[in-house]
């Protein structure tokens, strides 16, 4: 995933782009910026406590229930607090794999 989202997110040819983000990122590279960001609980705090985010992905999900989720073995990459799972799951998923590789869920 991280070789993935690397080249979407690096300008091939621009070394001096590059340098200008790694600054602009306190030396870090697009990738290790990105992965780190979502390490400190505020983040998953303030999309918790997004409303309007969380309910519009709550209703989608059990909306879709039937079609989508029931009986169905769900994969949540990226899960963070494992919201979106917890959602799957009481959609009706058989069975739900919640993986991410940031430090909050340690």
């Amino acid at each position: 995933a991280k070789a993935c989202i690397a080249s979407l997110t690096t300008e091939p040819g621009d070394d001096r782009a590059a340098l200008r983000r790694r600054r602009r990122l306190g030396g870090q590279d697009n990738d290790t910026y990105y992965f780190s960001s979502y390490s400190a609980s505020h983040i998953h705090e303030t999309m918790l406590r997004d409303v309007v985010r969380t309910e519009s992905y709550r209703r989608a999900i059990l909306d879709n229930a039937e079609a989508l989720f029931r009986d169905k073995v769900v994969l949540d990459v990226g899960c963070g607090t494992g919201v979106l799972s917890i959602f799957a799951a009481r959609a009706g998923a058989r069975k739900v794999v919640a993986v991410d590789a940031s430090d909050v869920i340690k």
